[in-house]
């Protein structure tokens, strides 16, 4: 089995660690900023050791997985510094990205997960095990937070604002998580 990305910093489909989750500066900034990916192969080791044994792996910690672009799929591509025309054209499919923001939680009881996205909320009722929810971004900090009963189990400002006006992450998305 492999994660068909090939590591490939130029199409922004890698999974390696490459510094902190807010570095956006690798390998000389060839490749432009390039967004945290490493919460996907984080979230990867529970279904690759489902596939090693067949069932999947019983969850040991409350774990969330958040995944979201860092502005609207309407605006252009990076623009050039100090220019107005785009240095980077719209990727092909644009139009149809979602402006959301996706969690994966992973759980070992049932939970309420709040997600605060800008200026909006929305909760979701979750089971022990796996869930996955999305909700609409809004521009601002992305924050999360997981509770049982009256008790926060797990909250979390992500490392990256969604901006309504800059898209210099150039419709790559940033990847983070959340444990205890």
């Amino acid at each position: 089995m492999e994660i068909v990305t090939w590591n490939d910093w130029g199409e922004a489909s890698y999974v390696a660690p490459f510094g902190s989750s807010i570095e956006t500066g690798h390998w000389d900034k060839h490749w432009g900023p390039r967004l945290s990916h490493a919460a996907y192969l984080q979230a990867s080791r529970y279904f690759i050791a489902w596939f090693k044994h067949g069932t999947p792996p019983k969850i040991a910690e409350n774990a969330l997985y958040y995944f979201y672009r860092l502005h609207p799929q309407a605006l252009p591509g990076l623009k050039k510094p100090g220019g107005s025309e785009p240095a980077m054209a719209r990727p092909g499919g644009a139009d149809k990205l979602l402006d959301d923001v996706f969690v994966s939680a992973f759980l070992t009881a049932p939970a309420r997960l709040t997600i605060h996205s800008g200026d909006t909320q929305k909760s979701f009722e979750l089971v022990s095990g796996l869930s996955h929810v999305s909700m609409p971004f809004a521009p601002g900090r992305q924050r999360f937070v997981l509770t049982r009963g009256h008790t926060t189990i797990i909250e979390k400002t992500g490392e990256q604002e969604i901006s309504a006006t800059n898209a210099w992450g150039n419709f790559n998305t940033f990847a983070g998580e959340a444990t205890r």
